[in-house]
């Protein structure tokens, strides 16, 4: 539904999800293209292909550029083995919000403030609209086709079942590809402010409040502008004293790739350590303390930390097996998962 579920173009630029996986399939000899999804597809368009993967976003979000073609190819593809669900992006609660709204007030889905979407003005046409409203009150009335997220070590089922209801256990993989992070981030030069700073995946949230008043440095978001690139932002992490990796509503934890990046550049990452615990004592140290150590200390406690994750997180061959496990494909990795 968004740009970087469909854009080869974006995603050769950046260590998105939808980018790790392309990675990792093509590197075991699968055949990927990451396409835009159009309402003019028919069940024909997807003939050729051993598996379909639809990225799930939240439709009122304005970066749902391609929500239209995204819904219109659920509905070629509902009951197909071939589907695949993905969830890539932080509070999936949003998701099932926003198609409590559309199924409430189906006029929103094509409402004005969209008329910048790709094939807006096509999916207000009745025939369009009339499919895409009913694929919505599927999505919300019916059980969902396989569905994979994207995961940190210490991701849980749980947590995604718990908001989105027409999800189950026994239909979710959980997948972290930060082995391809940790084995291919390039470290750039550090970025300079004048001062010392934080960073932050997310900035307003909870526990990045209830963090902030016990620093001393100000915290900065990870993108210092919208248009930052991500050699820009791993600059910015890499001068870093450290990275704080947010929680989101409830305390839930969701995956992030600034998490391995800043392992990868050697910066320390802090999360609520509740969730990270079980990877050592580096992971269950506050952010005050991490404030109060030297540089040194700083970049042997993030190379520690480094080495637990690694040996927490799948390799890249076990990660692009528990891909092909998901995606059902042909010629599975195997022994592995």
């Amino acid at each position: 539904m968004t740009a970087q579920h469909t854009s080869r173009k974006l995603n050769a630029k950046t260590q998105g999800f939808s980018s790790l996986m392309y990675t990792a399939l093509t590197e075991h000899g699968y055949n990927v293209e990451q396409l835009p999804p159009s309402l003019d597809w028919t069940e024909k368009s997807f003939d050729k292909y051993d598996s379909v993967v639809v990225g799930i976003a939240p439709l009122t979000s304005t970066s749902a550029h391609r929500a239209y073609g995204a819904l219109g190819s659920l509905d070629i593809l509902k009951n197909d083995p071939r589907l695949t669900l993905l969830i890539d992006a932080p509070e999936p609660y949003k998701i099932w919000t926003s198609l409590k709204t559309v199924d409430r007030s189906p006029e929103s889905l094509v409402k004005s403030f969209y008329k910048s979407r790709y094939e807006h003005a096509k999916a207000a046409e009745p025939a369009h609209y009339e499919r895409l409203v009913k694929t919505v009150r599927s999505l919300l009335s019916d059980s969902w086709a396989r569905t994979m997220y994207a995961a940190l070590p210490w991701s849980e089922d749980e947590h995604l079942v718990s908001q989105i209801p027409a999800l189950s256990d026994s239909s979710l993989f959980s997948i972290c590809l930060d082995a391809f992070i940790l084995r291919d981030t390039v470290k750039p030069t550090a970025a300079k402010f004048g001062t010392s700073w934080w960073c932050a995946t997310a900035l307003g949230t909870n526990w990045v409040d209830e963090v902030q008043k016990q620093l001393h440095y100000p915290v900065v978001p990870v993108k210092r502008h919208a248009k930052s690139s991500d050699l820009e932002t791993l600059a910015t992490i890499a001068g870093a004293i450290g990275l704080l990796v947010s929680t989101y509503r409830n305390g839930v934890p969701w995956w992030t790739n600034k998490l391995a990046q800043s392992l990868a550049v050697n910066t320390p990452a802090l999360t609520d350590w509740r969730h990270s615990a079980g990877l050592g004592s580096d992971w269950v140290t506050l952010p005050s303390t991490v404030e109060s150590m030297d540089k040194l200390e700083r970049y042997e406690m993030a190379i520690r930390q480094k080495v637990a994750y690694t040996e927490a997180v799948p390799s890249t061959l076990e990660s692009t097996a528990q891909i092909t496990l998901a995606l059902s494909l042909q010629n599975q990795l195997t022994g592995v998962v």
